[in-house]
């Protein structure tokens, strides 16, 4: 594309050569800390802090943080968005695709967990296992209790229930570590496992709730 230049590693060049190397970007950075930056006004101040410090409680409420999330919302909306009424170039476009490029692979993610994904599971964790454990479970999903035969993927197609392992080690496949769920609610176990671990434990030992209707 006319215009646009991409070194190797996928990244546009800047305004000369060193742009992305991360030595330079170091440096940079250096030169404009502390008092050497133009805009240096001595540090945080001693009252700065007490002041940050009484008003602490408040930054951090749910309240504040609300009004925050509500502020930031507004200002990307309708006319109040830079971008109201303009599209990014093809070339633009191709930039930001190419920035992104590997951010968010392996320990970039922050829901890395050391790459447990790619272990396998055990053999006796077949097709003939999963069903028994969706049996148990009257074909429900054990947290929104939808039933197998009505759930349906964004094309509208049916899908078997997953079978989730509670501990996330793959290989236990004691009934009693196995859980049937829909694919809403176990994506929504990929975050804060701990948490999930617990919960749908204490469903298992609190007896099953699969008979719910």
């Amino acid at each position: 594309m006319k215009g646009i230049r991409i070194c190797r590693n996928g990244k546009p060049w800047g305004h000369n050569r060193n742009y992305h190397n991360p030595e330079y970007i170091r440096k940079q950075r250096e030169t404009h800390l502390g008092i050497k930056n133009g805009n240096w006004k001595g540090g945080i101040t001693k009252q700065h802090m007490e002041k940050y410090a009484t008003r602490s409680d408040y930054l951090f409420s749910a309240e504040n943080m609300n009004r925050i999330r509500v502020t930031g919302m507004r200002s990307k909306k309708g006319m109040d968005n830079p971008m109201f009424g303009r599209k990014h170039s093809e070339g633009t476009r191709l930039l930001m695709s190419q920035k992104k490029i590997g951010i968010f692979d392996g320990p970039g993610n922050p829901n890395w967990c050391g790459g447990i994904s790619f272990e396998p599971y055990g053999q006796e964790f077949d097709d003939q296992l999963k069903e028994q454990v969706r049996k148990r479970d009257n074909h429900k999903c054990q947290l929104c209790f939808i039933h197998q035969n009505e759930m349906r993927n964004r094309t509208n197609r049916s899908y078997k229930l997953i079978v989730h392992h509670i501990d996330y080690d793959k290989t236990n496949n004691t009934p009693e570590n196995l859980i049937s769920l829909c694919r809403k609610c176990h994506i929504k176990t990929n975050y804060k496992r701990q948490k999930w671990t617990i919960h749908l434990k204490d469903k298992i030992n609190g007896g099953f709730t699969r008979g719910r209707v």
